[in-house]
C-alpha cells in the first residue's frame, strides 16, 4: 500500500469494517479467516515455517497466503521485512 501525499496511510476497508493499517495482523486475518469462511492455516514448508495458507473447505484451493516478503520486492523504502 502506497501512502499519500501527507505521508499517512489510508484506511483499510473490508466488508464495512474500518481497519487502520497496524491492526491488520496475521491473527486477525486469521480470526477473520476462521469466522467467515471457517479456514484455519496451514503450514506447508519446512523452509518458511512463518509462512501460511488459506483453503476454500469445499475444493481445498487456496485463496490466501500469508508470508513475510523483502520490502524491496514491494518497492518500499527501508531494509527488512
Amino acid at each position: 500500500m502506497v501512502p499519500r501525499k501527507d505521508g499517512n496511510y489510508p484506511r483499510l476497508i473490508q466488508e464495512g469494517i474500518e481497519m487502520e493499517r497496524d491492526a491488520l495482523t496475521r491473527a486477525n486475518i486469521f480470526c477473520y479467516a476462521k469466522e467467515h469462511f471457517g479456514s484455519e492455516p496451514e503450514y506447508l514448508w519446512a523452509r518458511t515455517p512463518e509462512s501460511a495458507v488459506l483453503r476454500h473447505a469445499d475444493n481445498r484451493k487456496w485463496y490466501a497466503i500469508v508470508m513475510p516478503v523483502e520490502r524491496a520486492h514491494l518497492g518500499l523504502p527501508g531494509e527488512g521485512v
